[in-house]
């Protein structure tokens, strides 16, 4: 699993930054690292919007893990 270091970024960078990611590689699953409190609403909508499947979240030490399947 990849994983996309999205921390010290506010809103909106870790969505565009995931986007942009995403558009460039063809990924099964991805690991997202956040520090921004913002992304625990941002992201779920986020994967929502463009049919992708937030597996799981949760937060460690300061840090949103999310992780998400990029594939149907």
């Amino acid at each position: 699993m990849l994983e996309l270091d999205l921390t010290g970024l506010v809103c909106p960078m870790p969505v565009l930054k995931t986007q942009a990611f995403l558009k460039k590689r063809d990924v099964d699953q991805l690991k997202l690292i956040c520090t921004d409190p913002q992304t625990e609403s941002d992201i779920p909508i986020f994967c929502q919007a463009k049919g992708i499947k937030l597996i799981k979240w949760f937060k460690e030490n300061e840090k949103y893990i999310f992780i998400i399947s990029c594939k149907n």
